[in-house]
């Protein structure tokens, strides 16, 4: 009898331990390749942000080939004349879990990757900056029909 109460205070303890076990690895491949796990082979739009000039800034998502390197990440940029920009922001990237926001001043805006600010964006000079890199990157233009991303 004795032995019965004791498997059964065992039994819980080990299903806790093998959920976790399970939930973990599970979690971890759902964040890095998003609710479909990966499955999207277009460029998918992640957020976008309409500017005080009218034109919208486009952050956008390609799934590459590669498991660990999953996703490459670019933002447009779309102007009413019908002018893009596109400035590649990485290409070993996890599914991306952000956004895209005013900085306090306007004339900046922030990319968000989860709770990390990833980027900025400054509307005047068209200069992306990543922390940790020495200098902004310059957008280059999109030829359209060549590397046209989608059209919002």
């Amino acid at each position: 009898m004795a032995d019965a109460s004791k498997r059964r205070r065992l039994i819980l303890p080990i299903f806790l331990i093998a959920g976790i076990l399970v939930l973990i690895p599970f979690s971890l491949v759902y964040l890095h390749l998003g609710p479909r796990f990966g499955k999207e082979r277009d460029t998918q739009n992640r957020a976008s942000l309409v500017l005080a000039d009218g034109s919208r800034l486009v952050l956008t998502q390609r799934r590459e080939d590669s498991l660990i390197d999953a996703y490459s990440t670019t933002l447009y940029r779309y102007y009413p004349s019908g002018r893009v920009e596109q400035t590649g922001l990485g290409g070993e990237d996890s599914f991306w879990w952000g956004g895209l926001r005013f900085s306090r001043d306007t004339n900046t805006v922030e990319v968000y990757f989860l709770w990390s600010l990833e980027a900025t964006y400054d509307q005047r000079t068209r200069i992306t900056s990543i922390p940790g890199r020495p200098s902004g990157i310059e957008p280059s233009l999109v030829v359209r029909g060549q590397n046209d991303p989608l059209v919002p």
